[in-house]
This record gives structure tokens, C-alpha cells and sequence, in this order.
């Protein structure tokens, strides 16, 4: 474990609780965020590609890149900015923290502290900052420190192209010349899930899309997304939104 001395210890600069059903938009901060997801479902987009969130599930965002958070219904989670010279986050990653109380307990005592302003708060701050990061370090592994491997990003590209076809890993692994197995172990290590949660999770992002579109039917906007059963298209809206396409449309709608 780091030893942190008062002129490394992190510092705080922002802390809060979303507990509510809505999306963030996109935004950024001038510091790194750390972003634990206590309940819910959700997915952060990120110019460095999409992060699939379950309870658990711990989010560093680094300073300057610019994100958002869409809830798949009610979604908790505790977020804290920082500074600190000791802890760098090159791209946005995403930890599964074993020691998930501890996280939640110390960035529920930021978000109070940061609130009441209470006296001694910077040191108190610091010391629950540092445990975190800790944490965080020792969980850490190369991958996550790296940039997307090319094959990750190569296939992202393409998925983009091809997402209103019928998919499966293999097909997937094939594009890019590795194995179901190894393609699988890319997707969970850099992205946090599964290659077909993936795909799903692109399918979703489209057909919201398209259904700002008044003109494409529920049935057009199932096929464009890769749905040739357009019940299972809206059972699996439903599933991710809370809501049927129909629905959601209406709410969204300008």
C-alpha cells in the first residue's frame, strides 16, 4: 500500500449521489472522476468507446473526457473528483471492486463531507481518497493501463457498419482473425462485458436514434437495428429502458 504524505495526498475537488431514473448528458471535468455504480444498470460513453456499469462496478474517467451516463431504469451511484500526483488515469477503465462496502461507505463520507463542509474535511477527505485509490491500484492490471488493443477498436468500427446483421462470436472473432475465446476475454478486460452485450448494447443506442425519427416505424427501426422479430426487438427495448419504443418515443419526442 502507497504511503501518501501531505504533499501527495489526493485532494477533493467534487462529490455527489445520482439516485433517480434519467440520463446524464455529455460533460467533462477538469479532474479525474472516480463513478461507483451502488444499483441499477447503466452504460458511459466515452470517445475511447462504451463502458457497460452493474452494481459493483467502479469507473475512472480521466480529466477532460468527455462522457455521459444513460440508466437502464433506476440507477445509484457516488461520484468523487480529485487531484492527485501519485494516481494517473490515461483512458477511461472500469474495475470490479471486491471490496465494495468500503468503496461506498468511504465515497458516501466524501459526498457528506464535501456537502457539510465540516472542520478538519480536507484532511479527513484526503485520507478516504487515498484509501480508495489504493484500492483501486490493487486491482489495476497492465490491460487496463493500455490504450484499446487495435483489433477491439478495428471491430467497434465495423460493428458500426454491420449492426443490422445477424450476428454471433464467432462471426465476430472471424472479422478479426482471433478466437471466440480471445475475443471474449478482450471485450470483458477492456470494456467490462461480454462481445453480444456489446452488440446489444449498440443496438439499443441505434434504435433510440432512429426512434427520434417520427417517419420509421417500430417494425423499419427492429430491422435496421439487426432484429428480424420485432416482439423480441421490443421485448429487449423494454428490458434496457423500462419503457416499450412506442412509449419511449413519445416521451423523448420534441
Amino acid at each position: 500500500m502507497k504511503q501518501w504524505s501531505g504533499h501527495t495526498c489526493p485532494k477533493l475537488r467534487f462529490a455527489g449521489e445520482h439516485d433517480a431514473i434519467g440520463d446524464a448528458a455529455f460533460h467533462t471535468h477538469p479532474v479525474p472522476e472516480l463513478i461507483l455504480v451502488v444499483k441499477g444498470e447503466c452504460r458511459t460513453e466515452t470517445s475511447a468507446g462504451n463502458i457497460h456499469s452493474m452494481p459493483g462496478d467502479l469507473l475512472c474517467i480521466p480529466a477532460g473526457v468527455s462522457h455521459n451516463q444513460i440508466d437502464f431504469g433506476k440507477v445509484r451511484t457516488l461520484y468523487a473528483g480529485f487531484e492527485s500526483n501519485r494516481f494517473q488515469i490515461k483512458q477511461p477503465c472500469q474495475f470490479r471492486m471486491g471490496c465494495r462496502e468500503l468503496i461506498e461507505h468511504s465515497l458516501w463520507m466524501l459526498y457528506q463531507l464535501h456537502t457539510r463542509q465540516w472542520t478538519g474535511t480536507m484532511q479527513s477527505t484526503g485520507h478516504l481518497l487515498a484509501l480508495i485509490l489504493d484500492a483501486v491500484e490493487q486491482v489495476k492490471t497492465p490491460a487496463e493501463n493500455d490504450v484499446l488493443p487495435t483489433r477491439l477498436v478495428d471491430l467497434q468500427h465495423w460493428l458500426d457498419r454491420h449492426l443490422e446483421h445477424d450476428l454471433c462470436v464467432e462471426q465476430l472473432a472471424e472479422q478479426v482473425g482471433i478466437s471466440a475465446g480471445r475475443l471474449f476475454q478482450l471485450f470483458q478486460n477492456h470494456l467490462g462485458l461480454s462481445p453480444m452485450q456489446y452488440v446489444q448494447i449498440q443496438r439499443m443506442s441505434r434504435a433510440r436514434q432512429y426512434l427520434m425519427d417520427p417517419y420509421l416505424s417500430v417494425k423499419q427501426i427492429a430491422s435496421l437495428c439487426g432484429y428480424t422479430d420485432v416482439n423480441l426487438f421490443i421485448r429487449t427495448f423494454r428490458r434496457h429502458h423500462q419503457l416499450p419504443p412506442r412509449r419511449w418515443r413519445l416521451k423523448h419526442s420534441v
